[in-house]
């Protein structure tokens, strides 16, 4: 298993720069996803991690072996990694099981590798059918499967989930996850869905104009973003105005408990949420609020409300929420983030 260093890594194109000094350490056997919207570099940064473009500047290694800095460029073919690009990469000529024994050496061709990868990525029976034959979600597998075969040192996945319907790039998502984990693969998914990242990763790079402003797991990024930029690249927030004193802070829906990251800052603040920690309740707790509107979006529906004339679009169930016109109290559950004014 390899561990990735990138140092300060700076990319331009025509003048025009699109990686700004980005730091990141991914872990040996980690499973890192790039998350970001189209533009933020997520895959130039990838391209340079493969060897598939030059760093203006920077470094990157591979342990502690450079690979990559203003004075050095290891070609791909001499990194030992694993790319899976958008779009597919089987040869449409070759069956399953010659697909993934292409590039390997006539030793592990004749060996058992290629079988075990196979198991791995639960294609055992598919060997002797050609890509055709194959649904999306299995192309997949065989492609990531051929990516594996080599044993290579890092595994490389530009958005290979792009390109199939949401419920089958759900479940193709945890069977990737799946493989890599059981193979110990260090990995780079680059996606710009953040179910997907935090589905799949260890750690979630979030990336912004080129910049990387938040590493840190799924659960530390989704409820305790770094800005708000974060926030919104990971989900629906809500944002309020309050006052924070210490470890809480009075908003337009009571006084609320902080994330202990944000705690003994004080002053004017903006505040978030996410929809889901906004509960109804017909009982007289909490900041009294009126449903102005209604949307059914199968399975929940979508209410807007006011309270001390702020707009809020909240979450409901579509079985037992309010109806526009009523008057309910709003609880909220768990701490909140803080960001300044």
């Amino acid at each position: 298993m390899t561990r990735l260093h990138i140092k300060n890594v700076i990319k331009s194109f025509n003048h025009h720069p699109v990686l700004q000094g980005i730091n990141l350490d991914v872990p040996a056997g980690s499973i890192v996803a790039l998350l970001g919207p189209s533009g933020c570099g997520k895959t130039t940064l990838l391209r340079l991690i493969g060897g598939f473009d030059r760093l203006d500047d920077g470094e990157i290694l591979f342990d502690s072996r450079p690979m990559a800095s203003s004075r050095l460029h290891v070609p791909p073919e001499r990194r030992h990694i694993g790319y899976v690009p958008q779009e597919g990469t089987l040869f449409p000529h070759l069956s399953v099981t010659d697909n993934v024994a292409y590039g390997l050496s006539r030793s592990k061709r004749q060996g058992t590798r290629v079988a075990e990868v196979l198991a791995l990525a639960g294609l055992s029976e598919f060997g002797n059918r050609y890509p055709h034959e194959l649904s999306g979600g299995q192309q997949q597998r065989a492609a990531l499967a051929r990516s594996l075969a080599p044993e290579p040192e890092v595994i490389l996945l530009d958005e290979p989930f792009n390109a199939l319907d949401l419920d089958l790039r759900r479940q193709i998502c945890d069977d990737v996850a799946a493989m890599l984990r059981r193979e110990g693969a260090t990995a780079i998914l680059v996606t710009h869905d953040p179910a997907e990242a935090f589905a799949v990763a260890d750690l979630v790079a979030v990336m912004h104009q080129g910049q990387i402003m938040q590493v840190d797991t799924p659960d530390n990024i989704y409820w305790r973003p770094a800005n708000a930029h974060v926030a919104r690249l990971t989900g629906q927030p809500i944002f309020l105005e309050g006052t924070l004193q210490h470890d809480a802070v009075s908003t337009p829906l009571g006084v609320l408990p902080v994330h202990s990251s944000y705690a003994a800052r004080e002053g004017k603040a903006s505040i978030m949420l996410r929809p889901e920690q906004i509960t109804f309740s017909y009982q007289k707790v909490g900041a009294l609020a009126q449903v102005t509107d209604r949307s059914f979006r199968g399975n929940h529906v979508l209410l807007t409300v006011t309270v001390q004339n702020k707009t809020l679009h909240l979450r409901g169930s579509p079985l037992s929420s309010p109806a526009p016109g009523e008057h309910v109290h709003l609880k909220v559950e768990g701490a909140c983030a803080v960001f300044p004014a």
